[in-house]
């Protein structure tokens, strides 16, 4: 063979070698593409499948929460107050809220979260505020004054309390994306204001604030991506001469609104509420009162 032939035969293999190998190497970079393309879309689906709030709360790690609440119901119960724990200064359990012309109430709730993977750090304020006018039908002792039957009395009544407390998010391991339960521990302040005053006649007042616990559990259901179910019950720990409240309250939430980071629900639901103090003097103060079935309805924001 000449040597032109040997160099022709030699560049034809060469080229033959070369459009085979970019060949495989084009084969290889459609398979990558095809393969990352894959990939892109799972991580598409698993971020779709998670709760709006839950990818939100995942992509900076915490998010901070603000909620107010409006809640109208029935309230029973007493608020004996005496004076200085001497008996016959304040009639037995009495005067109730109904003789003072009260049997209904609306509160005023809001709620500031601080919620990270593991934790939502909150502070709570329930503001109950009653004033209201009534004739009494049988005579009234309270804190030594009497206010005789057949009188009008005006009465302003403050019966709020606050709370700090931190509710514990995956600690109880359920296989669920949609469900979980929360253990929940709080400390809560309770607020108490009295006062009677007789329509020219006499007038008594009594203030004070005490500290209790409180444990419960939160129960949470996404049933979609705008629409989430709660359900929460917190009791009293048992500690004498504290405050005794006892909550139980079923929530839905709608998410209205979503942009980035920020998001806007309206919550609807009922709560049934009750406070029991009860001091350890010989005629003790004993406050109690039963609120609800309370219908509540608000807003809240996340961001």
């Amino acid at each position: 063979m000449s040597k032109l032939g040997f160099n022709i035969t030699y560049s034809v293999i060469l080229l033959l070698l070369s459009n085979n190998t970019f060949s495989q190497l084009t084969q290889y970079s459609q398979a990558d593409s095809s393969l990352l393309a894959r990939q892109a879309q799972l991580n598409q689906e698993n971020n779709d499948s998670k709760p709006l709030a839950e990818t939100a709360k995942e992509d900076k790690g915490y998010e901070i929460t603000f909620e107010s609440l409006y809640q109208y119901g029935n309230i029973r119960g007493f608020l004996q107050t005496p004076a200085g724990g001497t008996p016959g200064s304040s009639s037995a359990e009495r005067p109730t809220f109904k003789e003072l012309g009260i049997d209904s109430i609306g509160t005023v709730t809001g709620k500031l979260s601080f919620i990270n993977a593991d934790y939502n750090i909150y502070l709570g304020m329930n503001y109950i505020s009653i004033s209201d006018s009534a004739l009494l039908s049988r005579d009234l002792i309270s804190r030594t004054m009497l206010f005789a039957a057949g009188s009008r009395v005006n009465s302003d009544l403050e019966l709020s309390f606050y709370s700090l407390g931190c509710q514990f998010r995956n600690l109880i391991n359920i296989p669920s994306d949609s469900f979980s339960i929360d253990p929940i521990a709080e400390i809560a302040l309770f607020d108490f204001g009295y006062r009677l005053a007789g329509v020219g006649g006499p007038e008594v007042s009594r203030y004070y604030s005490k500290v209790g616990g409180r444990l419960g559990l939160a129960l949470n259901w996404d049933i979609s991506e705008k629409l989430f179910v709660s359900a929460q019950a917190l009791a009293p720990i048992p500690i004498s001469n504290t405050p005794y409240i006892w909550s139980v309250d079923l929530m839905g939430k709608y998410l209205l609104y979503s942009k980035d980071d920020l998001r806007l629900f309206f919550n609807m639901g009922l709560i049934y509420e009750i406070i029991d103090y009860e001091d350890n003097q010989e005629l003790p103060n004993h406050i109690r009162a039963e609120m609800g079935p309370m219908a509540t309805m608000g807003l809240a924001i996340h961001f």
